[in-house]
């Protein structure tokens, strides 16, 4: 079964409800949510350990394949670990690259029934109003450099962007600034830039731009440097992640 259902997207969220389908060994920076509302679905982490189950979160950064135990429905949320609700989702997990601890931590997805949630961007607003004390996808207490440095980043997208330049932008050292994107993210600032320009590309195909034109408004060099990054942070080239997806 293909990956096939609907899209939403908020600030610092992304929302896909449809079938769920087979993803190869990737990791993102997004921490995950992942529910099966029938069937089941196998993870593998890093170490090769394996569990199969029906809900989990995966803290961001942690290498993972999906394997569909049996067929089914049901949805992934990826949430900006820079925001409130993302630091709150790594922690339930642990933020561990333990297998075992990413279903430990999605039991508490367990009473997110398909019968509240026909559409996905009502899986946004459940996700703002029952995991996170605020009431909106704020910014958690991140070093004020850091924030300026990821708003940089924004601004000068989809040119491209170095560590030096943005370093001194925000008035810290290349090497202090890279240790902040590892502690305070758990990325290297050259991920976090791929992660930001496959969110460009996304809202360019939201739009209804052609895979090559997305490619070109995120600053991918090509279609081939974004289909790397596609599969590095979903398991999937762009044309098996968004070939019968629609937008809600």
């Amino acid at each position: 079964m293909p990956w096939s259902g609907a899209l939403a997207v908020d600030d610092g969220a992304l929302c896909y409800l449809g079938s769920l389908a087979y993803a190869c060994g990737h990791h993102h920076v997004a921490t995950q949510l992942i529910r099966a509302w029938s069937g089941s679905f196998e993870l593998t982490d890093a170490q090769g350990r394996q569990c199969v189950g029906t809900a989990a979160i995966i803290p961001s950064g942690c290498h993972h394949s999906i394997r569909i135990v049996e067929p089914c429905s049901g949805f992934l949320l990826f949430v900006d670990p820079r925001t409130v609700v993302g630091k709150q989702l790594s922690t339930m997990a642990d933020g561990t690259d333990d297998v075992r601890r990413w279903f430990a931590a999605g039991e508490v997805l367990q009473n997110w029934t398909q019968a509240e949630f026909p559409f996905p961007a009502e899986l946004l607003a459940k996700l703002k109003g029952s995991l996170s004390a605020a009431t909106e996808l704020g910014h958690d207490n991140l070093h004020r450099s850091l924030h300026a440095a990821v708003e940089l980043i924004s601004q000068r997208l989809p040119e491209p962007v170095t560590l030096g330049e943005i370093a001194t932008g925000v008035a810290l050292s290349p090497s202090r600034l890279s240790r902040l994107f590892r502690d305070q993210l758990g990325q290297s600032f050259p991920a976090y830039v791929r992660w930001t320009r496959l969110r460009l590309a996304i809202d360019a195909l939201r739009v209804g731009a052609s895979l090559t034109d997305a490619a070109h408004a995120a600053g991918f060099t090509d279609s081939a440097h974004a289909n790397r990054v596609c599969h590095e942070m979903f398991g999937l080239s762009p044309t098996q992640a968004s070939g019968q997806l629609v937008w809600a």
